[in-house]
């Protein structure tokens, strides 16, 4: 009967692990993603733009 209890506790937590991982992937990872993809567009395209336009001189 205790191995029973034991099977089904390592049930339950496998499916909290599988369904946090779930969650994880598809929801914060992506979010995450939109964060940094967003930081770059607004914050270091310009500056890297800038340093680059200073190192060549146009003619």
């Amino acid at each position: 009967m205790e191995v029973l209890g034991v099977f089904i506790k390592a049930a339950v937590g496998g499916l909290a692990f599988f369904w946090l991982g779930v969650l994880l992937g598809k929801v914060v990872i992506p979010r995450v993603y939109d964060m940094v993809e967003r930081f770059y567009a607004e914050r270091l395209r310009p500056l890297l733009r800038a340093r680059r336009e200073r190192r060549t001189p146009r003619s």
